[in-house]
């Protein structure tokens, strides 16, 4: 079956204001502004959620694994649902849960049937989510992570720690791993784990150009952003995108990351096994 999935890190409560004045650092926002003088953190998430959701209704989206997603305690799931709530149709989510640092979250326009937070294997350094959040549909099952920023000895920690834990996962149905890395494409750390084949880059798969790039936005300078999948599962990926590419009239970006989209053929193993065409 036809997936669209999206990958997201939408920048918690993050402003262009904040990075500009506090550090002289363009941060989402157009140089030279409006967006650079917004103080207000709720002004500004209302332009960044206009500009969110029509980027994921412009991708038709059908899986998309956020990260950095605010949700205070008692607000349910948060900013995620907020963002569900504006798209087209209908949509289930699933949230890593309140804390005092954004969580992660999945919106599915197919039924949730489970969901659980489970410990990034290795996780340490400064930076990240120490949760991978794994939700489960009918068609697959996606991990969400967002790995510390460094330093690169926990990075590979977390890397190897993922793909032992993808190996060791049921194989009823294609799993994906789906989220802010840490980790350029370009990198030393991406490479050993193209080398080692357990994980497979799926924005390479699909033919993305390797020039694609997601942070900082607006003028990007690595590919952090990643989808992966189990080189064992039957799934084929097509038509790469990047989302959140242009600024509203203020200046303002939806993130100062790039969202990902990919198109994935997805198939379920014992489906796949009994097609000779898959082999």
């Amino acid at each position: 079956m036809p997936l669209r999935v999206v990958t997201y890190n939408i920048w918690g409560t993050g402003t262009p204001h904040r990075y500009w004045h506090d550090r002289a650092v363009l941060r989402g926002a157009r140089a030279g502004s409006p967006a650079l003088a917004e103080a207000d953190e709720r002004r500004v998430w209302r332009r960044r959620a206009a500009l969110l959701t029509r980027a994921l209704a412009d991708a038709d989206a059908d899986l998309v694994a956020l990260q950095e997603v605010p949700a205070p305690a008692g607000s349910g799931a948060g900013r995620a649902r907020e963002l569900a709530d504006g798209l087209p149709g209908r949509w289930e989510v699933a949230h890593s849960g309140p804390g005092h640092a954004p969580g992660l979250a999945v919106l599915s326009r197919a039924p949730i049937h489970s969901w659980r937070v489970f410990p990034v294997p290795g996780f340490g350094g400064f930076g990240g989510h120490p949760g991978v959040l794994e939700v489960s549909t009918s068609a697959v099952t996606v991990w969400v992570a967002h790995l510390p920023v460094g330093p690169d000895e926990v990075k590979e920690a977390c890397l190897r720690g993922l793909e032992a834990a993808a190996g060791a996962a049921p194989p009823e149905r294609p799993l994906l791993v789906c989220g802010d890395l840490n980790c350029p494409a370009d990198g030393a750390l991406m490479g050993r784990l193209r080398d080692r084949g357990a994980l497979v880059d799926a924005w390479a798969a699909a033919g993305g150009s390797p020039a694609a790039l997601t942070m900082p936005a607006p003028t990007p300078t690595w590919r952090l952003d990643h989808v992966l999948v189990r080189a064992a599962d039957p799934v084929r990926a097509s038509r790469p995108a990047l989302l959140g590419t242009a600024c509203d009239d203020s200046g303002q970006y939806p993130s100062d990351h790039f969202g990902v989209s990919l198109s994935l053929d997805v198939r379920t193993p014992a489906s796949a096994s009994s097609d000779p065409a898959s082999h």
